[in-house]
C-alpha cells in the first residue's frame, strides 16, 4: 500500500485529486524458481493468504474519501500459469490456476502437453474478494 499511497500523493499534487487509480498485476509464484528475491515463491496458502490481505486492503482504501486512495480497479496477475514465458522463470508459476500444459523445451522445440489444470486455493479466495465470478475464458 506504501507505493500506492505515494502515487495517489504525486497526483493529488499536480492536480490529480479526481484521477483514479489502477491496481495491476497484483500476485505471488507458487513454487517453481525463486533466484531473483524479488519474486519469492510461496506456498499455495500463503498465495491465498495473500491475496485476501491485498485485496482487502485495496478494498478498505478504494474510496476517495478521509484516508481513501481512490482505487477503482484491481488486477490479479496471472489467472492461470503462463506456460508461453521464459522455462523456469517466476512468471510462469503465480496463476490461480495450474498449467494447462506444461511446457517441455528442447533446442528444436517448444512444446505442450495436456496437464491437470487445477484450481488454487487463490482461485477460490479470489472469487470472493472480487465478489463476482471469473467470465474470462482460458487459453
Amino acid at each position: 500500500m506504501r507505493n500506492i499511497s505515494k502515487a495517489r500523493k504525486a497526483l493529488n499534487h499536480v492536480g490529480g485529486q479526481n484521477k483514479k487509480i489502477w491496481v495491476t498485476e497484483v500476485g505471488w509464484p507458487v513454487g517453481g524458481p525463486s533466484g531473483d528475491k524479488l519474486h519469492v515463491s510461496v506456498s499455495q496458502e500463503k498465495q491465498k493468504e495473500l491475496l485476501e490481505s491485498v485485496f482487502g486492503q485495496i478494498k478498505a482504501r478504494s474510496s476517495s474519501k478521509g484516508k481513501g486512495l481512490g482505487i477503482e480497479k484491481a488486477f490479479y496477475y496471472n489467472v492461470q500459469n503462463n506456460y508461453y514465458g521464459v522455462p523456469h522463470d517466476w512468471s510462469m508459476h503465480c496463476g490461480l490456476r495450474e498449467d494447462l500444459f506444461a511446457v517441455h523445451v528442447s533446442k528444436e522445440t517448444i512444446r505442450g502437453t495436456p496437464e491437470n489444470g487445477n484450481y488454487r486455493k487463490a482461485w477460490y479466495a479470489f472469487q470472493r474478494e472480487a465478489e463476482s465470478p471469473f467470465l474470462g475464458k482460458f487459453p
